[in-house]
């Protein structure tokens, strides 16, 4: 494991085996220069680094301070122990750019546009939670007022990075989700229950959907009965229900089984309840 680059005392890139990490370390970069053995001892952590994210690590490590870097490391490890799940190395270096950037924004008094704000809180509740919390822990580290949409863009950079999901599973589960929910406003007024917990039931039902549609995987769901008054209700939801049924055949090749159709409808029932 020979050194590429000492970016400071604490942080350096090495070459192992043809792989390239950045290892960080108190004194580990410390007077030392390209070709050098790591001292083993000193590596604190290490994530591994893809060839064609090289210059572009090497320019955030020389522009913005080690404490972001610190301040990206915490929430990823707080995170990942309290969700317990896995954050790929590629957010070592989204996070820590965004955060700097948006560290700077909000001192300049200058706020991104809100997008998506509904949409992430529904799609990923306990993301969304520990990016609220995150948005807390940057504010006291840095000093700062951050907007409140940075919980949704801390949300989706977790999103993209953890083994819940990756960045393109992300974008193809959101999108199915807005567009199936489009077909459901289209044909009934349902969408104003959207605090219900079966509203979220539907949402998390799709979000399940999705996954299968991208694995291209039928599932055989089991009918376990159903309610004959709400049996007679699925009627009032048979137009929309085609519709969906349509829109997976044509934009995803992927054909709802009965099963499924009637599980949504039962979703959709479910919210007529409540109204």
């Amino acid at each position: 494991m020979k050194i590429i680059k000492a970016y400071n005392n604490n942080c350096v890139s090495v070459d192992d085996n043809g792989e390239i990490f950045i290892l960080t370390g108190k004194g580990i970069g410390y007077q030392k220069r390209k070709g050098d053995k790591v001292d083993t001892e000193k590596i604190e952590h290490e994530f591994r680094i893809v060839d064609h994210k090289q210059n572009h690590f090497d320019h955030i490590l020389e522009k913005i301070p080690q404490q972001y870097f610190q301040t990206t490391r915490y929430i990823v490890e707080r995170i990942s122990s309290d969700l317990d799940i896995i954050f790929n190395d590629s957010v070592h270096i989204a996070l820590t750019d965004h955060i700097y950037y948006a560290v700077q924004r909000a001192k300049d008094n200058f706020n991104l546009p809100n997008i998506l704000a509904n949409d992430m809180e529904v799609l990923y509740p306990e993301l969304h939670q520990a990016a609220k919390w995150a948005k807390e822990f940057i504010e006291l580290e840095h000093n700062v007022t951050l907007p409140a949409d940075e919980i949704v863009y801390l949300t989706i950079h977790f999103a993209n990075a953890s083994d819940i999901t990756n960045k393109k599973t992300a974008q193809v589960v959101m999108t199915f989700v807005k567009d199936v929910l489009k077909i459901v406003e289209k044909h009934t007024n349902l969408l104003e229950v959207q605090d219900s917990r079966h509203y979220s039931r539907l949402v998390s039902h799709l979000k399940y959907l999705a996954d299968r549609i991208i694995q291209n995987k039928q599932e055989n769901l089991v009918s376990e009965g159903v309610n004959p008054l709400i049996e007679v209700r699925l009627k009032q939801f048979e137009d929309c229900l085609n519709e969906i049924s349509e829109f997976t055949k044509k934009q995803y090749n992927y054909t709802l089984s009965p099963q499924e159709e009637k599980y949504i409808g039962i979703h959709l029932a479910q919210l007529v309840k409540i109204k």
